[in-house]
């Protein structure tokens, strides 16, 4: 039940109460899209607005429906704050949108205190079973930017991944939030494709 259930589980009720709703924080998120014309995001009047990363299209369409439910948990958990969705899909053709490298990059020229990213590369060996031990050199990039950022003193949020040995997740400078269920009388279990693994790079 979001926004409800997302404060319960998390906790938030408080924070709100006691005046934490993130007002003048601006968060950028990048994913595939951002449909907030839909009728939930009206209903609770959200606000927000929508870039186009190099390579993506149809501002105000998710074809995907990723960036829509994930924005919906920063709403519940920060309903005033700025909100900056970054879109790097391309509708029209998936294989014309925008790295996640670019997505990164336009995140930063909105001046964001926080970037939160539900993506990430699955860094395996060639036998798609160990974790890698060199991080590969075109995630090189990516990688300087996001510690740049963090230096800089912006909040960088990554999954932890779905059963992967998630990258960027993995880098000590970021946060990667993971999830789980949570059944109606509100007890917690893991996924069973929930990412639990020791770093070989970092």
């Amino acid at each position: 039940d979001v926004p409800q259930g997302v404060v319960r589980m998390l906790n938030v009720g408080p924070v709100h109460e006691a005046g934490f709703t993130g007002k003048g924080v601006r968060i950028v998120m990048v994913d595939s899209g951002f449909a907030h014309d839909h009728p939930f995001f009206v209903l609770h009047k959200y606000q927000s607005s929508i870039a186009l990363a190099p390579g993506a299209a149809n501002r105000d369409a998710d074809a995907n429906g990723h960036g829509t439910g994930e924005s919906a948990n920063i709403f519940a958990v920060a309903p005033d704050a700025t909100f900056i969705g970054v879109k790097v899909d391309n509708d029209d053709d998936p294989r014309a949108g925008a790295s996640m490298l670019e997505g990164f990059q336009e995140a930063l020229r909105h001046s964001p205190k926080v970037i939160s990213i539900s993506m990430g590369y699955d860094l395996r060996a060639d036998d798609g079973v160990a974790p890698l031990t060199e991080l590969p050199k075109s995630l090189v990039a990516l990688e300087a930017e996001i510690q740049a950022a963090v230096a800089a003193g912006i909040i960088v949020v990554f999954s932890s991944g779905n059963g992967h040995y998630s990258f960027p997740g993995q880098m000590k400078e970021v946060i990667s939030a993971g999830g789980v269920f949570a059944d109606a009388a509100g007890r917690l279990s893991a996924s069973d494709y929930a990412s639990a693994f020791q770093s070989r790079i970092y």
